[in-house]
């Protein structure tokens, strides 16, 4: 017992020094602030993952599935934790949950709705859209798909009414 309490303690050393490392990293297309933790998949294709981080995304991993059983268990209770803070406004944190559900799970239409959940709170409408038109391509689950289709509906109608209010502003004088 003493070895795997070890072992899993300098598994979260790892993991919590890769992110510090990550957020302190070098520029992303000119603006060296992004943390790619609070961007949809870690920013990938666009930012690359080095290899430490990508060293600790696999003992994230490895570590997750010894713990839930399985990839998609794991990825369903980060995404809860997700969708937790996206209740609490707590955006960040939430977008972080979705790419570790994303990372054990890249199939799974939960972390794609995830991410349009706080990409909309965040107003950037269009890219919410993206990400829930990913969500509606994976979903697997007939029970949740009429939600999702609500929530990309609304996102839909916001930008809709977001366009029309500044047509009128600019042509509306």
């Amino acid at each position: 017992m003493k070895m795997i309490v070890r072992f899993r303690m300098n598994s979260i050393a790892v993991l919590a020094s890769t992110l510090v490392l990550g957020m302190i990293s070098v520029g992303f297309g000119g603006d060296s602030t992004v943390n790619p933790d609070t961007l949809p998949m870690f920013g990938q294709p666009k930012i690359v993952r080095s290899d430490p981080q990508k060293a600790s995304d696999e003992i994230f991993i490895r570590d997750n599935v010894l713990r839930y059983k399985t990839k998609q268990a794991a990825s369903n209770a980060y995404a809860t934790l997700g969708w937790n803070a996206v209740r609490e406004k707590q955006l960040d944190s939430a977008m972080l949950r979705f790419n570790q559900a994303w990372l054990l799970n890249p199939k799974s239409y939960n972390p794609f709705w995830g991410y349009g959940a706080v990409l909309t709170a965040k107003g950037h409408l269009a890219e919410a859209i993206d990400q829930l038109e990913v969500a509606r391509d994976l979903i697997d689950d007939p029970t949740q798909r009429p939600a999702l289709l609500s929530d990309l509906g609304a996102v839909h109608s916001e930008t809709f009414r977001c366009r029309q209010f500044a047509l009128y502003r600019e042509f509306g004088k």
